[in-house]
């Protein structure tokens, strides 16, 4: 498993060599090596199991959303909802406006859920209060090197095996914004790796995917 000053040594070692490169000018690299990991991240996270997280909200009324939040009381950004369900119905994902009109209303209507701003708001015809569990894939955390920062995020959210792809993706970046590192060679490989690696890593994550159910998250 990679650790960030791994990588960030081996971009700068591809790019400009590691003796011309200070711990200002290592922030900068740092900056794209989280460009890198938000489009990695979005792309593949939806699909990997293992960064599901769950909550349960108990005695849940519908009469406010669902915010959630990390052990330090931090609000948590969502990036994508998997299920929200009861111990038997599962709850449709459906546009917010649809929900907004059908609680203005006070429609009975099937149990359904809506996402906005990291709000999880639910609307149903249940019985309430009632318990409702909400497996979700939490948004992506810049990360830091281990001596920056006060509460530094250092855990690459990526299978280990795939990880050195992000030394092709902080490239990429690398080579489409600062001019002056640019090599026609260097940056053909690099948007090459990257490119072919994303596509790699999907096709991976898809193929672990049938341990899963794609609208409830359960086991089959």
């Amino acid at each position: 498993m990679a650790t960030v000053s791994e990588i960030l040594d081996n971009v700068i070692n591809l790019s400009v060599g590691i003796n011309d490169v200070d711990t200002e000018e290592k922030g900068k690299f740092l900056k794209y090596l989280n460009m890198a990991c938000h489009e990695l991240y979005r792309l593949t996270a939806p699909l990997d199991d293992n960064l599901s997280v769950t909550h349960l909200a108990n005695g849940f009324d519908e009469t406010t959303g669902i915010e959630l939040y990390d052990t330090d009381e931090r609000r948590i950004s969502i990036l994508n909802v998997r299920n929200v369900r009861t111990n038997r119905i599962i709850f449709e994902r459906v546009p917010y406006l649809f929900l907004q009109e059908k609680k203005f209303l006070n429609e009975s209507y099937r149990p359904i859920y809506c996402v906005q701003n990291n709000v999880i708001t639910i609307y149903s015809n249940l019985a309430k209060p009632y318990d409702v569990f909400i497996g979700y894939v939490p948004d992506f955390i810049d990360l830091q090197e281990e001596s920056i920062g006060s509460f530094p995020h250092t855990t690459i959210p990526f299978r280990p095996s795939f990880q050195n792809l992000l030394v092709y993706g902080t490239l990429y970046y690398v080579y489409q914004d600062m001019d002056g590192f640019k090599s026609s060679i260097k940056e053909s490989i690099a948007v090459d790796e990257w490119t072919k690696g994303k596509m790699r890593y999907s096709n991976y994550l898809l193929n672990t995917w049938p341990l899963a159910h794609p609208l409830t998250g359960d086991r089959v």
